[in-house]
């Protein structure tokens, strides 16, 4: 009996994750609360802190105080929220034997930062809305070392920075 029970309660959880559900990372990389509305759900984030919604694809109505209210057309499955319209920059981390002459899938090009212009394989974003392109998000700590295929010499992982992480990691350097 327990098992049919428990059965019926991972198929429940598995059917209420379809693929009509659109998962969204509202991020708040300021030192205060942020508050933001999606259709008639408010959400207040914590400082320097992110949370997770879920809502079906299609047009939904955000809302952040003090602007005017943005529908947006949500058809991918992952998006980040950006309520504070900071600035974010994402880079590659190469791990590898050869990583020294990996190919980056960002392209080089010339960014401007925190005030400063970049040359390389970077890309700044700073819209409400943003597809989920990164495979580590803001705060979140990349690995040291990654297992590598032993049919390519290195591997990758896009790494998306908030200002203040950033700096961190300049002033490591």
């Amino acid at each position: 009996m327990n098992r049919i029970i428990l059965f019926l309660f991972v198929a429940v959880g598995l059917a209420s994750c379809g693929p009509d559900l659109v998962a969204v990372a509202v991020d708040n990389p300021t030192n205060d609360y942020i508050e933001v509305s999606i259709d008639s759900l408010n959400v207040e984030i914590p400082p320097r802190d992110v949370a997770w919604i879920e809502m079906g694809h299609g047009v939904h109505v955000i809302t952040v105080p003090g602007e005017e209210p943005i529908e947006f057309d949500f058809v991918q499955d992952m998006y980040m929220m950006n309520p504070s319209y900071s600035e974010y920059i994402m880079y590659e981390e190469i791990y590898g034997t050869m990583g020294a002459f990996a190919t980056s899938s960002i392209p080089e090009q010339t960014v401007n930062f925190l005030g400063m212009e970049f040359d390389g394989p970077y890309k700044v974003i700073g819209e409400l809305v943003n597809p989920i392109e990164w495979d580590y998000g803001p705060r979140e700590t990349t690995p040291e070392v990654i297992e590598v295929d032993a049919s390519e010499s290195y591997a990758s992982l896009l790494k998306l920075a908030d200002e203040e992480e950033f700096l961190m990691m300049m002033m490591a350097e």
